[in-house]
């Protein structure tokens, strides 16, 4: 289709939507080549509203990253909210790109970032306005290969069917050799298996189409792969691009600011966490190159934000050292600092002090549990000491509230155990401080991930976990406590698919067909339609919610090399057990 009639839609539809923003692309930043001079196009898809897409930090490198060779063009696309999507379908336009306008189809790859389980439907939603079939098996020669990337992929198998290819781990190092190998077989006229074919042994590439499928003992649905497939890391952060001109929007994003990655990975060794194993190794980028960063990003975006991302900030080793020459470098620019969620430790008071003289919105930390048993368990350790000096420091300086993320269902969590989280912070609300005690609280049910020590665990019962919510409410009714409990169901449905098979693809294709979007925003999502879609397929969810599983058996995502070896997980798992 030409791309003046997708545009003379977008015009013509602009007040018929809520933002209209979303669409029409041309911001400060965006990079336009031209498409007739260009022998690879590649759509880069963020499977949710631009305003969470335009956020992650993964999309705008590889974004800058891919366009930075000059016979490459890379070119952005988003879910389109309920409002477009029907616009779309009622005038028979298909799903485009935000910088030529171009349909999808008309690329050579499309190339999905996997960030969350929930956003799987939306990528069939995707895939469909695209004009595309769902079912990698079901296209041809002349469509866009789909490949996948992202901390799902550590485990793939429920949405292997629509994908030809995924790539796991970090890939500034590996995606253009990736995108050459493809541009020289589509200009080799390579058939769709052969360039698959072709593309087997590229570096922690997995394509489910090469391989068999066969059934375990556990009643699982796995490839049978006779080599690992291998996680991609980057060994020297500094090694590496950082992006530095990302596309500046004309409305609000999620993450509206300079997002300055300062480290990866985690030092700590939290058994339920698997966004450790996906950024691991912990490294650093050095000081100097930050300060780099910043300096650019500023230059090249305006923003007034820097926020020092990473898993864990506060434990970059030199964390006070860069605050303060950051400070330095921006104090006439009326820029200020933040930091993600912390990491409670003795040195954070000292670096909160840096703040002093910015805005103060709110600090955030996870300590997840607050008894010893609990915290011997889960192998997370925060000193309620230091946190409640960190509290009493931020309130005397002007911190607006403080957000603590706690978590239910836990391996042999007791009602005893959170019986010390009330103690604990009912003992915060009696701090004396010049500013009130105000505290933001999030309860989410666990969910067992794989690559984790915890993986051979069983999801909590409804019954538990509301057991343990309804002790909660019943202890912590204050007017300067706001308390957010995660849907049961939600988390539930998250875990079949963080634990899943590839029968799964057939499940979030039929909850799609009857209208499952958006499945990550509590808001829309709608259980009835998971819960509907299994009952048809004849999916037994407790097969992925309560196994049986042992230190031997299979797992769908054993194929997987994350950099840790299964029998030291095992091994974690039963010192854990121990304790429950």
């Amino acid at each position: 289709m030409d791309s003046k009639k997708i545009e003379d839609f977008i015009l013509n539809n602009l007040s018929e939507v809520q933002k209209p923003g979303r669409y029409i692309g041309r911001e400060c930043n965006s990079i336009e080549k031209d498409w007739n001079n260009s022998v690879l196009k590649v759509a880069l898809i963020y499977p949710d509203i631009y305003e969470i897409g335009m956020s992650n930090q993964g999309l705008r490198l590889i974004y800058e990253i891919i366009n930075s060779e000059p016979e490459f063009i890379c070119q952005r696309s988003f879910a389109p909210w309920y409002d477009m999507e029907s616009l779309l379908k009622s005038s028979n336009i298909p799903l485009y790109s935000l910088e030529s306008k171009r349909p999808l189809s008309e690329f050579d790859v499309i190339a999905f970032t996997l960030q969350h389980e929930l956003n799987y439907t939306n990528i069939l939603t995707i895939l469909d306005l695209a004009r595309l079939d769902i079912f990698s098996k079901d296209r041809s020669d002349n469509h866009p290969l789909v490949i996948g990337g992202g901390p799902s992929t550590l485990n793939p198998e429920p949405v292997a069917d629509f994908f030809d290819l995924f790539l796991v781990g970090e890939a500034e190092d590996v995606i253009i050799p990736l995108l050459d190998k493809i541009s020289k077989g589509r200009k080799n006229s390579l058939s769709r298996e052969e360039l698959l074919l072709s593309l087997k042994d590229q570096r922690s590439t997995y394509i489910p189409s090469l391989y068999k499928i066969e059934l375990t003992e556990e009643n699982f649905v796995i490839p049978t792969i006779n080599r690992k497939v291998k996680k991609n890391y980057v060994k020297d952060l500094d090694s590496v691009t950082h992006s530095l001109s990302p596309p500046v929007s004309y409305i609000r994003t999620i993450h509206d600011r300079i997002n300055v990655e300062i480290m990866r990975g985690c030092p700590n060794f939290c058994r339920f966490c698997q966004a450790r194993v996906y950024y691991g190794p912990p490294r650093e980028r050095g000081i100097e190159n930050i300060i780099s960063i910043a300096n650019d990003s500023y230059k090249n975006t305006g923003y007034e934000e820097i926020c020092l991302s990473s898993l864990s900030s506060g434990v970059y080793s030199g964390i006070e050292k860069l605050i303060d020459s950051l400070r330095s470098k921006f104090e006439d620019q009326n820029v200020f600092l933040s930091l993600p969620s912390l990491w409670v430790s003795e040195s954070l008071t000292s670096s909160l002090s840096k703040f002093i003289d910015t805005k103060r919105p709110s600090l955030t930390f996870a300590p997840e549990v607050s008894s010893l048993r609990m915290k011997n368990i889960v192998g997370k350790h925060v000193d309620e000491n230091i946190l409640t000096e960190i509290t009493s420091f931020a309130f005397d300086r002007g911190w607006k509230s403080i957000k603590l993320y706690y978590m239910l269902g836990l391996p042999g969590l007791k009602i005893d155990d959170l019986k010390e989280t009330v103690i604990f912070i009912k003992e915060l609300l009696k701090l004396k401080t010049k500013r009130s005690v105000n505290l933001k609280l999030s309860f989410a049910t666990f969910i067992p991930k794989p690559h984790t020590p915890f993986q051979w665990y069983h999801f909590a019962s409804r019954e538990e976990v509301l057991k343990q919510i309804g002790f909660i409410r019943d202890n912590l009714r204050n007017r300067r406590i706001k308390i957010d409990f995660r849907d049961y169901d939600y988390s539930l449905i998250e875990a079949i698919f963080s634990r899943g098979d590839r029968r799964l693809s057939a499940v979030i294709y039929e909850a799609w067909k009857n209208g499952a979007r958006f499945d990550s925003w509590e808001g829309e999502f709608n259980s009835d339609l998971w819960y509907n879609a299994f009952n048809k397929k004849g999916i037994d969810i407790e097969n992925y919610l309560k196994p049986c599983w042992g230190e031997f058996s299979v797992l769908p995502w054993d194929y997987l090399d994350v950099g840790i070896d299964k029998k030291d997980l095992w091994a974690s798992f039963e010192n854990a057990r121990v304790k429950f």
